[in-house]
């Protein structure tokens, strides 16, 4: 894992959330060798309502033991930043998937790389 991948759990926290099925979160994780970098991973069938209800999000808040205000969800959907959001969540949307200009976000930005725990910290609170 790279140095900022590391950085960035550390300072985000180690979870995913998602509307996918467990083992295809597993799968594309352990591909890209990152499966490790997470503690746990909240996906479809982990909640009572997934996105864009705020459960996803709000259940990986409590197992981190933290309040929702005090998380970052990075997200490249609609459902996504709707359901952080919703969640109390400060939000990073990246524009891969959708234009920037239709993405509601604290941040936007246009790829992984520009993620730094500076643009991170620098987000507005809660």
């Amino acid at each position: 894992m790279s140095p900022l991948a590391k950085g960035l759990t550390q300072l985000i926290g180690e979870s995913a959330e998602t509307v996918a099925l467990r083992h295809e979160i597993e799968l594309m994780l352990r591909g890209a060798q990152l499966l490790d970098a997470f503690r746990f991973i909240v996906s479809a069938g982990d909640t009572d309502r997934t996105k864009p209800a705020p459960d996803p999000y709000l259940r990986a808040a409590e197992l981190h033991g933290v309040p929702p205000a005090q998380c970052v969800a990075i997200e490249d959907s609609h459902w996504g930043l709707q359901s952080a959001h919703d969640a109390g969540m400060r939000t990073i949307a990246i524009s891969h998937t959708y234009p920037r200009d239709t993405l509601e976000a604290d941040r936007v930005v246009d790829s992984l790389d520009e993620l730094t725990v500076d643009l991170v910290r620098g987000l507005p609170a809660r």
